[in-house]
């Protein structure tokens, strides 16, 4: 590869950065479904949407309808943003044995597991 074609290459971020395009992902629409009822867990479905969206930088997840989506731990990512509309709402899981992950820590030379939070 030439100089001046490596230099456009870094210049435009080509190493290890999402495509320059971005989307808006719809929890409740296909073909992530979430129910968006305030009872199912809707927590696969907001993760699937927002590993989809990390793809193109500058995407958006939207959390609308007037729904409430209820959630245990969901990983937001770069280049993201997670829009709740106005009257929709995003509950979180009461459930922190199951709803929520188990992330491990080191502090001050010590290992410990602790549950990571909503968001």
């Amino acid at each position: 590869m030439n100089k001046l074609a490596l230099a456009v290459l870094i210049l435009f971020g080509a190493f290890g950065t999402a495509p320059i395009q971005s989307a808006t992902y719809n929890v409740s629409n296909a073909p992530f479904n979430a129910a968006g009822n305030g009872t199912t867990n809707d927590k696969a479905a907001i993760q699937m949407a927002i590993d989809s969206a990390a793809k193109y930088q500058g995407s958006t997840v939207l959390l609308t309808g007037k729904k409430i989506f209820y959630s245990g731990s969901i990983r937001l990512k770069s280049g993201v943003t997670l829009q709740i509309d106005s009257g929709s709402t995003l509950l979180g899981s009461t459930n922190v044995l199951t709803d929520y992950d188990l992330v491990r820590t080191v502090a001050d030379g010590k290992i410990s597991f602790v549950k990571f939070a909503l968001l």
